[in-house]
């Protein structure tokens, strides 16, 4: 009697396409999550943003000026293209809240870098900040963009990549 021990080349085969199988399944799905949590530290990060604003603009009656003195200020961690990171404006915020390290700008498959912004859109006759909006980025196209159980607007969506919100802050 001829007995054999072991497995063949095509049950060895069928285990390991299964096994692998099962790894890209568990792969997609560690991915899909770790975007989710990307987006929502993207959005408690601006929600802190939007508190010390608010509380800065209770506390002096205006909102923070924007860089150099109206305009952009990039909320970022790194630059956001041509506007360097806010130092300053952080500096400003800090004290009303304790600010975690702004995250990354987002990149479109082009390269352009899509940040988040503080913007002051207009000044009032005592030349300070009267209103100002933020904008940020997400990963996918049409991702929520809500802030403090408000919804705010989604400003444009690039190549199904990247979705830009944008908050006024009179609307929070």
């Amino acid at each position: 009697m001829n007995t054999k021990y072991g497995f063949t080349l095509v049950e060895l085969m069928v285990v390991v396409s299964i096994i692998s199988l099962l790894s890209s399944v568990t792969l997609v799905s560690l991915n899909s999550a770790r975007d989710k949590a990307d987006t929502a530290y993207r959005i408690r990060t601006m929600e802190e943003y939007v508190k010390g604003v608010t509380l800065y603009r209770e506390n002096t009656g205006a909102y923070p000026w924007g860089y150099p003195a109206f305009g952009y200020v990039c909320m970022a961690s790194t630059n956001c293209g041509a506007i360097p990171p806010g130092a300053t404006f952080n500096a400003l915020i800090d004290p009303y809240v304790k600010l975690q390290p702004a995250f990354k700008t987002l990149a479109d498959p082009s390269g352009n870098l899509y940040g988040p912004y503080y913007f002051c859109a207009s000044v009032n006759p005592t030349n300070s900040c009267a209103q100002a909006y933020i904008t940020w980025s997400q990963k996918g196209i049409h991702q929520p963009c809500n802030i403090l159980g408000v919804t705010s607007t989604e400003i444009l969506s690039i190549y199904s990549t990247l979705t830009i919100c944008k908050a006024n802050f009179d609307n929070l």
